[in-house]
């Protein structure tokens, strides 16, 4: 006797249905995300119990390339400010860049054994260099395909103008960190933004424009009660990655 066509339909999905749950099981749980240390392969469950809660910072999740961190303990901005300013002051008796890594803080800097030391010494103590902002102006006016010229780091900086255009600063105050030349903050001007204020330990004279305004490091972190809730957005480009080891 033939089945009804409902049946027959019913059939075929508990085939499939028992069909799938054989193949999963057969494939076994998906292998967990690890990540090439010193210590070889490890999961970024262990990182997280023997170096990310160490340093303040919890898991949230084991994402590819990087995971998603979070802390443990919160910071206010007064003691984020206060910790810098501490440290920028303990740090300016040094003539030269010092050659060794301090023993006390090696552990730390080396992620409790995970992290590999390659010996490469540079001083890169700051010089005073005063510079002069002129090319704003003419900046602003070049042609789209012509902004390669200006910007840092050729192809890597376009993700500067993407991410502008995909989240406009239009009629917002920014804070740009770090900055030899002001291709950044041009990105941003064009982009829409009203004003930015660059922070750069170089003391900056600019030309040109009243839209971007100077302060130096030590000044914001001094006065930053006054700079609170005055900006909308951040950039930092090969920036903030320079402070201290790098």
């Amino acid at each position: 006797m033939e089945c009804p066509s409902t049946q027959m339909l019913l059939i075929i999905a508990m085939c499939i249905s028992t069909l799938a749950v054989i193949y999963r099981s057969r494939q076994g749980r998906p292998p967990e995300l690890t990540v090439k240390t010193a210590l070889g392969n490890v999961t970024y469950n262990e990182l997280d119990e023997c170096v990310f809660h160490r340093s303040n910072f919890k898991l949230r999740a084991a994402l590819h390339p990087l995971p998603l961190l979070d802390f443990i303990r919160k910071q206010t901005c007064e003691q984020i400010f206060a910790d810098w300013l501490r440290i920028a002051a303990s740090s300016s008796k040094f003539g030269i860049a010092p050659k060794t890594m301090p023993i006390k803080l090696k552990k730390k800097f080396l992620m409790y054994g995970y992290s590999v030391l390659i010996e490469l010494y540079r001083d890169q103590h700051a010089v005073e260099s005063p510079k002069d902002w002129t090319q704003i102006p003419e900046w602003m006016k070049l042609e789209e395909d012509q902004l390669r010229s200006i910007v840092a780091y050729r192809d890597q900086s376009m993700a500067v103008v993407h991410a502008l255009k995909e989240y406009p600063p239009k009629n917002k105050r920014g804070l740009v960190i770090g900055s030899e030349k002001p291709w950044v903050e041009v990105l941003a001007l064009r982009a829409g933004a009203e004003e930015i204020t660059t922070v750069e330990y170089q003391k900056l004279t600019i030309h040109g424009t009243d839209r971007v305004k100077y302060i130096h490091p030590m000044e914001l972190a001094q006065m930053w009660r006054e700079y609170e809730g005055k900006f909308d957005f951040a950039i930092a480009f090969s920036s903030i990655e320079h402070s201290g080891l790098g």
